[in-house]
């Protein structure tokens, strides 16, 4: 995990407005490089709630819409299903 932050101050001054601002960015970054075959149980849980051979299809033509790296993660939790095989083409 990574965080990243930035601070910064801006101020604008004319005869009538003075405007002071201090603005604070603070960005976690959770690793990607996570071990093969630990997933976020939180999306496991949402994925299994895809069960209907529509949804699959739907789910399956979002997924295609994307690079193959970009949904490798949605496409193994997937593999692991019974009734589900992920390729590259779709999901049947």
């Amino acid at each position: 995990m990574a965080r990243f932050s930035v601070a910064s101050r801006a101020s604008f001054r004319s005869e009538r407005v003075r405007v002071s601002a201090r603005i604070s960015i603070s960005v976690t970054v959770r690793s990607l490089g996570r071990a093969r075959g630990v997933h976020d149980d939180r999306l496991v849980a949402e994925l299994s709630q895809y069960s209907s051979h529509a949804d699959l299809l739907d789910l399956g033509a979002t997924l295609d819409r994307y690079a193959d790296e970009d949904t490798a993660e949605i496409r193994e939790i997937l593999g692991r299903r019974p009734s589900v095989v992920p390729s590259t083409g779709g999901i049947a």
